[in-house]
């Protein structure tokens, strides 16, 4: 479960919830700005990265190179792309913790795919 708030200028923030809760279950909203949503479960793959917030340019570069690591272990991209940003906003860029995600499936023989870690500021 997500609690996504929305009417945000640059997006939305979301917040996943505990599997042991259900929408019943959840405590209710204290703002109609905050809707509750059931979201299915993914595989994504993730590419995580260090600094500041990404722009457009950053994510659409990052996202080339988790795709193409991804055929190259027999996997196809598919789904929405994701940014995920782990940081509060007063952290210096160096601590600074982001991940471009998206959905796959597999096109043939699945082998093993390593850990791939890139971190650069």
């Amino acid at each position: 479960f997500e609690a996504v708030t929305s009417g945000l200028q640059k997006g939305e923030v979301q917040f996943p919830m505990p599997s042991k809760f259900s929408l019943k279950t959840l405590p209710k909203p204290m703002s109609n700005r905050i809707i509750l949503k059931e979201v299915p479960s993914q595989k994504l793959a993730a590419l995580s990265f260090s600094g500041p917030p990404p722009d457009n340019h950053e994510v659409t570069r990052r996202l080339a190179t988790l795709e193409s690591t991804l055929l190259e272990f027999g996997l196809e991209p598919d789904g929405k792309v994701q940014v995920h940003q782990y940081h509060p906003p007063f952290a210096p860029n160096v601590m600074r913790r982001n991940e471009v995600l998206v959905g796959y499936r597999t096109k043939g023989r699945l082998w093993r795919v390593p850990l791939v870690w890139e971190n650069s500021v």
